[in-house]
């Protein structure tokens, strides 16, 4: 009986992750797991709650500092009519990655705090019931996610739009340059409309210039500035659909 692709999936990461992060030998191998499952399973519990309390409360903590910090590193343009900036929405991803992080070396202090031994046995018997290097492996996993959060929030701070006069002034996602343009470099103006990924992608074409997309950036006209764009253009907005 074959076995389903989504299974052979999560077994063929399983064995990628017990080769990253082997079980030492002969962990715990003195001990009965029965022993220390009846007596870490409130713990495991409280584990899992404490996480839940704390990932939110750090997320909202790290929101409004994530909004702080991007208020205070945005260029300020005075010939701007508009400034597009990312949306409030946006910093719940980076501070959520970050907030993650945080609740998990909250809850790794609290036990190291609240077990005996600084909780070593209980790291322990969840390595040998995860059957690999469990800690070992969720600390990689935070350095990944703080990283990553990190990564974000610093490029989608610095990403902005100026609609001015006579020009716009881009600063997309991942550059380090702002980019001007007057606006009789602007190509076409486009909405798409992606049938598979459900959904609809604003779309400004330069002359001798990438393509600037919502598919990769994190900022969104809304209709007012759109109409000033296309007015100060000289280009009608197109519509398209992507299958």
């Amino acid at each position: 009986m074959r076995v389903h692709a989504p299974v052979e999936t999560n077994l063929a990461v399983l064995r990628l992750l017990t080769k990253l992060f082997p079980l030492p030998a002969g962990l715990l191998a003195n001990k009965s797991l029965e022993e220390l499952r009846a007596k870490y399973r409130r713990w495991e519990w409280a584990n899992c709650i404490e996480f839940i309390v704390f990932a939110p409360v750090f997320t909202a903590a790290l929101h409004a500092v994530l909004l702080r910090y991007a208020d205070q590193i945005v260029s300020v343009d005075p010939a701007s009519i508009y400034t597009l900036r990312p949306g409030p929405m946006f910093w719940y991803v980076p501070a959520a990655f970050l907030g993650c992080v945080l609740a998990g070396v909250a809850v790794h202090l609290l036990n190291r705090m609240m077990l005996p031994g600084g909780a070593r046995e209980f790291r322990e018997y969840g390595n040998v019931k995860a059957g690999l290097r469990a800690t070992r492996m969720f600390a990689c996993f935070g350095i990944v996610f703080l990283g990553f959060g990190l990564f974000l929030s610093y490029f989608a701070a610095a990403t902005v739009v100026h609609l001015r006069p006579n020009d716009l002034v881009v600063h997309r996602l991942w550059s380090f340059e702002d980019e001007r343009y007057p606006y009789s470099k602007v190509q076409s103006i486009r909405e798409v409309h992606d049938e598979q990924r459900d959904t609809n992608d604003f779309e400004i074409a330069f002359d001798q210039a990438e393509l600037w997309t919502t598919r990769v950036e994190v900022i969104f006209f809304d209709e007012t500035q759109k109409a000033f764009l296309s007015e100060h253009t000289g280009k009608s907005i197109q519509y398209f659909i992507s299958r």
